[in-house]
């Protein structure tokens, strides 16, 4: 039986990630790069994640897209969960000896994940 009942500080930076949104977007990425390896390729840029994707699939207003928000905290708005998000992301490719960057879009308001092996 454990011996205390509150969360570490460690516990609990990993337990306010939004790891389920971290998991579809590794998912996806990992998707993507299994189709360009297959095509023979050595890059992939995705744009089709909660993280990257502009106006967001079923979002009414395209204000509303998270990818916004990831974009503003990039770029040095204040969300730590969000940042945090993106760490995990780019960590987890990094640790499989992956190149993995965000790249701005040409509107300015949204990124794409650029991978290369």
């Amino acid at each position: 039986m454990p011996s205390r009942f509150f969360p570490s500080a460690r516990e609990a930076r990993f337990n306010s990630r939004n790891n389920l949104e971290i998991f579809r977007e590794i998912r996806t990425i990992e998707e993507h790069i299994l189709v360009a390896q297959s095509n023979g390729l050595f890059e992939v840029v995705v744009d089709d994640t909660v993280m990257t994707e502009y106006p967001a699939t079923g979002v009414q207003n395209p204000a509303d897209s998270p990818s916004l928000d990831f974009y503003n905290t990039w770029k040095g708005a204040a969300s730590v969960s969000l940042e945090e998000q993106m760490k995990t992301v780019i960590g987890y490719f990094k640790d499989l000896g992956y190149s993995i960057v965000r790249r701005a879009v040409n509107n300015s308001t949204t990124f794409t994940w650029v991978i290369k092996w």
